[in-house]
């Protein structure tokens, strides 16, 4: 999914610097400029997968959360996407507005870079995480938990102290009459 969202900057800073799709609204930062500079999608990439990392794992833990819980996958990624989508939301908007002031520079550089970052969170924000990540997940089904199912995953990944002294209390054997008399 995070590849799709940078996908999705790459080719709409294409069509705006390269073709001049967004010349319309009259923004200098949105003007076409017949190409682009080599460095901007090399900055604005891990800066892209970073937000979309971030977007993505608070939603997906939530999700496996509900799901380890024993709700089945559908009311999961349903109760996942109402709970933290304001959250998501709110994020994206507030990261949006922050660099779209970006957008006003006097440096064509720092202009496409913000128009890739502004791009990118509100694709995610609006299209990727609320739309396009549960119907996936939806249309996958019990295959999001391959290879094992969520409550096996936290079974073994429990790490505690508490946890591992209940582990090895589970797998003793009780001693048998024959012992207990030795």
């Amino acid at each position: 999914s995070i590849g799709v969202t940078v996908t999705w900057a790459y080719g709409a800073a294409v069509l705006t610097y390269q073709h001049g799709w967004l010349e319309w609204t009259g923004l200098g930062g949105l003007a076409r400029t017949d190409s682009q500079m080599w460095l901007v999608p090399v900055i604005s990439l891990p800066i892209l997968v970073g937000i979309s990392l971030d977007y993505d794992i608070f939603l997906l833990a939530r999700v496996a959360e509900l799901r380890g819980k024993g709700a089945t996958t559908q009311q999961a990624i349903r109760h996942g996407v109402t709970s933290t989508g304001s959250i998501i939301s709110s994020a994206g908007l507030i990261m949006a507005i922050a660099f779209s002031g970006l957008l006003f520079s006097a440096n064509p550089t720092l202009d496409m870079v913000a128009f890739y970052l502004v791009f990118a969170v509100l694709a995610d924000t609006f299209v990727m995480r609320p739309l396009l990540v549960p119907a996936a997940m939806a249309l996958l089904g019990e295959a999001n938990w391959w290879p094992q199912a969520p409550s096996q995953r936290a079974e073994h990944t429990d790490a505690t102290p508490a946890a591992s002294s209940r582990r090895k209390s589970a797998t003793k054997k009780s001693p048998s009459v024959e012992e207990r008399r030795l």
